[in-house]
């Protein structure tokens, strides 16, 4: 058992939401929106970057960071890799 009061159960299941608990859930929101419009693209800097310039929300990058670490949200990047396949004369005479 979890050992809590019964009174204490009540008390937390009955209360109401704080004004940055609300803020939160609002800031969740707004990034799940942006999220599912660029298609999962962006990461939490440009989320932060779009939702402070164009939403004028005032956050901070570490605040959806976590957010979108609580969402399971990540941003989709692919890292440019060049692969050269070129044989070169055997100049030196080796034997390999």
């Amino acid at each position: 058992m979890l050992k809590v009061s019964r009174a204490g159960y009540y008390k937390w299941l009955n209360r109401v939401p704080s004004e940055s608990e609300k803020r939160l859930r609002r800031l969740m929101e707004l990034i799940h929106e942006v999220y599912e419009s660029v298609q999962g693209i962006y990461g939490y800097r440009r989320i932060t970057i779009y939702l402070n310039y164009y939403r004028n929300a005032k956050v901070n990058h570490k605040c959806i960071q976590r957010l979108m670490k609580l969402m399971g949200l990540k941003g989709n990047y692919t890292k440019n890799v060049i692969v050269i396949n070129r044989t070169l004369k055997n100049t030196l005479q080796l034997i390999f």
